[in-house]
């Protein structure tokens, strides 16, 4: 079926400690191949398994500040998708995405 793969693996790691104001947090995530494009004048497309890891810290500093430090795609895997004709695999796209990394700082308003 289109879109949907044989398994999906999700793993998060948590941590908070209120006396501290430090907060964090691990995502895993992975898909088994998935049909990408369905064509009547190709062979199917299928995306290929690409894992995934995201990391978040947070400090708050005080009742109105705080600031957050990410990083996501840590593993900067290839997005690949593959067509199988004869009994060969051929890459139909392949490219990666790029890590992002980012620094925000949070001030509530009441």
């Amino acid at each position: 079926m289109y879109g949907q793969s044989p398994y999906v693996v999700n793993a998060n790691l948590d941590y908070n400690n209120f006396e501290t104001g430090w907060s964090g947090n691990a995502v895993f995530n992975v898909f088994g191949a998935r049909l990408a494009y369905f064509t009547t004048a190709l062979p199917f497309v299928f995306e290929q398994p690409r894992p995934e890891l995201n990391l978040s810290i947070k400090k708050q500093l005080n009742d109105r500040w705080s600031v957050r430090a990410r990083a996501n795609n840590l593993l900067n895997p290839k997005y690949e998708e593959t067509i199988d004709f004869k009994g060969e695999e051929f890459i139909f796209d392949q490219y990666t995405m790029g890590r992002d990394f980012s620094i925000s700082f949070t001030y509530l308003v009441e």
